[in-house]
């Protein structure tokens, strides 16, 4: 089964970008579709699924980012890694810089300014941001309790709408009180 995913508006606004996974593996990857209705393009191939998930562009369409995953030599589990790549002409260039996560985690997105990237940090869930060009990493919210669900930028990049809640289980015996 072939699935494609996470569609995205280009910066220039008449193409779209997304993903495929599944299938027989040879169209699998990330890949353009004009808004005018033209055939689907393959920009960049991949041979495993686990690899370009969840691709964004950066607004000022410079940049790629996107979720890849290797098994670790020792402990055989995944390590989850944001890559940022150059991109341009519909090519993906260098990488310039990745970010490891503690898990698999689809939520990052590009600043509005393009030059970093925010992510949802387990724990505790508060929003972090990391410049893609070196630097401090930086908390931007300090909340103590709760799930952090999802988020998005302004177009101004002054506010972010943040999605949060707390979730409860309780759990209850019923007893039959005639036994």
């Amino acid at each position: 089964m072939r699935v494609d995913e996470r569609p995205q508006v280009m910066p220039d606004g008449k193409s779209i970008l997304f993903s495929r996974v599944g299938g027989d593996g040879t169209d699998q990857g990330v890949r353009r579709v004009s808004l005018d209705g033209a055939e689907n393009e393959l920009l960049i191939h991949t041979k495993d699924s686990a690899y370009f998930r969840a691709p964004k562009i950066s607004p000022n369409g410079q940049y790629l980012a996107f979720l890849d995953n290797d098994y670790h030599p020792v402990t055989f589990r995944p390590d989850y890694i944001i890559k940022i790549a150059k991109f341009s002409n519909r090519q993906l260039g260098s990488i310039i810089t990745t970010k490891e996560l503690d898990s698999y985690n689809d939520t990052f997105q590009w600043s509005p300014d393009s030059q970093s990237l925010t992510y949802i940090k387990n724990g505790t869930p508060n929003l972090w941001s990391f410049p893609i060009k070196g630097g401090k990493e930086t908390q931007l919210t300090d909340f103590s309790l709760g799930n952090l669900r999802n988020y998005v930028w302004s177009a101004d990049g002054k506010r972010i709408l943040i999605i949060r809640g707390i979730v409860n289980f309780d759990l209850v015996l019923i007893k039959d009180a005639t036994r």
